[in-house]
């Protein structure tokens, strides 16, 4: 990699960190006392759900999974 490839990188790098820190930002000011605790508990439960199924078929790949 020479010096202007280098520089550009870093320069990518340091535009996507700034990124990230105005995302950061603005989730940390975010009102969270609006949020539907029992729709995420759902969701939760459903990654859950579908994190299971994922590693019983890469446990026994010759048995169908429910």
């Amino acid at each position: 990699m020479n010096t202007v490839e280098v520089r550009a990188a870093y320069e990518s790098e340091r535009r996507k960190s700034k990124e990230l820190e105005a995302i950061i930002s603005r989730l940390k000011s975010e009102d969270l006392r609006n949020l539907d605790v029992a729709a995420l508990e759902e969701l939760q439960s459903l990654h859950v759900e579908a994190i299971t199924r994922i590693c019983q078929a890469k446990e026994a790949p010759n048995h169908e999974v429910k």
